[in-house]
């Protein structure tokens, strides 16, 4: 079997098992968290799912400046979560 045809296969399942008819609020509401779990999980995101008051406070860090004439640029990074860095400048 090549790449192709497993993607194809794998669509074919992944619609084969999709909703037929859409959710009302009431059902959707049973079902958030752990669809919340599933889609997190496929993004590879779990470890990262917690509640906005257990995330420690953000930090920057500067790592240099770069100054030109009228402005300067702050080379910095922060980890908006554990272990997961973003740059900025």
């Amino acid at each position: 079997m090549n790449i192709f045809a497993y993607l194809c296969r794998e669509a074919r399942k992944i619609t084969d098992n999709s909703l037929k008819e859409p959710m009302d609020f009431e059902e959707l509401s049973k079902t958030r968290n752990e669809r919340l779990r599933s889609f997190l999980e496929m993004l590879g995101l779990e470890a990262y799912s917690m509640k906005t008051d257990e995330r420690p406070p953000v930090e920057a860090k500067e790592t240099g400046t770069i100054e030109r004439n009228g402005y300067k640029i702050e080379k910095l990074f922060f980890e908006s979560l554990p272990k997961l860095y973003v740059t900025g400048n």
